[in-house]
Formats: structure tokens, C-alpha cells, sequence
């Protein structure tokens, strides 16, 4: 009556128009639930692969694959455009991965959180030494969002939210860098919540996580010698100073003096 089958891991084109899961149900078989049914038994399978957050797409026109997808609890993401075809991108949250401090709590990133996370991504004065440039609307974020894996364990973009008015105030990556063999740490706080603690209180509560699926791990991160505030959250997480080096926006606007910073 129809066939399902599970992607493990996701290449770069799956991930933005495939996702993990692909079916087909023969037209005679179609409108009896059978669909639903078989999705459903999929994501079973999915649990035990441990693939969290599964990612399906489907045509905007083929309106019974979506109902599928709504059935089984299916969170609407966005759409891309593929040749002459609109695909819808669905996620299905099987288990969702917190990590807890006194404060904060943090969750992987998604797509669809993005105008939640606009307040920081698109304010200037939080990016003034980050690589990119702010977002000028809040859709813009959905671009460079949906590239990342919700599955990774070798990158890890989080979301940190208040405890106590659920308020998203910033997010913290730590992603595997090969060269230095080492999870690199990132963050991009809220302007009006600086000086308050949650990096530092975010990046800890991260840096444990990493270390409690992985193992004792090397961590490294780079600050512009101007950003005093960054230099000083990385010292009271325990880097310490490595080398000197600079590094230049991604649109060649400037180049920082920085220093790399590690942690043993």
C-alpha cells in the first residue's frame, strides 16, 4: 500500500528541501489514514535514533502529505522555493532538549522562533563585533537558521531563555572547531539584558552539556581586544589567553585585533 523510509543524517540540499522522512501511499490506498498511521510509526523508529527534532517538506500544493503532517503534530517552519515548486518545511518535536541553570533555560534554535530572537539579531549594537551583519527584518533570520542541524552534536545553537517570564533573551552556540580539535563558543545576548550575568550564567550552563555527551573537551573562543566585556566573561569561565590574531567581517567592513582565548 506505500513505502516510508528514514534519512539517518541530513546533506546540506535534504536539510533545507528533503528532511529525514519521505513516504508514498498508492492512490487506491489514499484518505483511509493509512498515512498518518505509517508517519506515526516512523517517528518511533526516529526516537530510537535519537533524532529529536524531525524535519518532513512536502509540495504546498499536495495538501493531503501536509494533513499527514499535521496529524502527527507537524510545526510549521517556512517555505523555500525549489524550481518551479513551493516545499513547506514541518518539524515534529519528539523530545525537546533543555538544559537548565539558576536562571536561564536553553533549548536548541529553530527556524520558526525567529521573530522571538529578532530583538537581538537585528540590533547593531549586538553585532558590532560578530562576523555578520543584523538581520534587517525578522524573516531574514529563517535564512541562516534552517541551515542548521536542530540534530548536531557537533554544533549546538541554543536558545536562552528567563525562567522567569519565559523571555528570549539571547542564544549560545558551541560549535566543533577541527583545527583547534575544540567546541568553539559563541553567544548573542539581548542589548537591555547586558551586564546582568546571563552570559556568563548561558555559556557555563552550554559548556557542561557538551561535556556531559561528550566527555572532557577542549573549548575556545575568540573576542575583539576593544570588547573588554566579552574578554571578561571568558576569564570568569576559566579561558585563558592562547595567541593573538585579527579577524574581518564577513562583508570586509573591518578587521578586529582579537585574541583566542582556550579552555583545557
Amino acid at each position: 500500500m506505500g513505502a516510508i523510509n528514514i534519512r539517518h543524517h541530513l546533506s546540506e540540499k535534504i536539510l533545507i528541501e528533503g528532511g529525514h522522512i519521505g513516504y508514498g501511499i498508492r492512490p487506491s490506498c489514499r484518505k483511509k489514514g493509512y498515512a498518518t498511521k505509517m508517519l506515526s510509526l516512523a517517528l518511533e523508529e526516529c526516537k530510537k535514533l535519537g533524532i529529536n527534532k524531525v524535519l518532513i517538506t512536502c509540495d504546498s500544493s499536495n495538501i493531503g502529505s501536509r494533513k499527514t503532517i499535521l496529524n502527527n503534530n507537524g510545526i510549521y517552519e517556512s517555505s523555500v522555493v525549489d524550481e518551479d515548486n513551493i516545499v513547506e518545511r514541518y518539524f515534529i518535536n519528539l523530545k525537546e532538549e533543555w538544559v537548565y541553570s539558576k536562571r536561564l533555560k536553553l533549548r536548541r534554535a529553530m527556524a520558526y522562533d525567529y521573530e522571538k530572537m529578532f530583538s537581538f539579531l537585528g540590533d547593531e549594537r549586538v553585532y558590532k563585533y560578530l562576523l555578520n551583519k543584523p538581520v534587517q527584518h525578522p524573516k531574514d533570520a529563517i535564512k541562516f537558521l534552517r541551515l542548521n542541524d536542530p540534530n548536531s552534536t557537533s554544533k549546538y545553537i541554543m536558545l536562552v531563555i528567563s525562567k522567569e517570564d519565559d523571555r528570549v533573551i539571547g542564544v549560545v552556540s558551541l560549535a566543533k572547531n577541527l583545527e583547534y580539535d575544540a567546541y568553539e563558543l559563541s553567544y548573542s545576548i539581548n542589548y537591555d539584558d547586558w551586564n546582568k550575568g546571563y552570559t556568563t550564567e548561558a555559556s557555563k550552563a552550554m559548556m557542561e552539556y557538551v561535556e556531559s555527551k561528550n566527555g572532557h573537551v577542549r573549548f575556545i573562543s575568540e573576542a575583539a581586544k576593544e570588547n573588554k566585556g566579552s574578554i571578561k566573561v571568558l576569564e570568569k569561565l576559566g579561558f585563558v589567553h592562547y595567541k593573538d590574531s585579527t579577524y574581518t567581517k564577513r562583508d570586509g567592513s573591518v578587521t578586529f585585533d582579537s585574541e583566542i582565548f582556550i579552555k583545557e
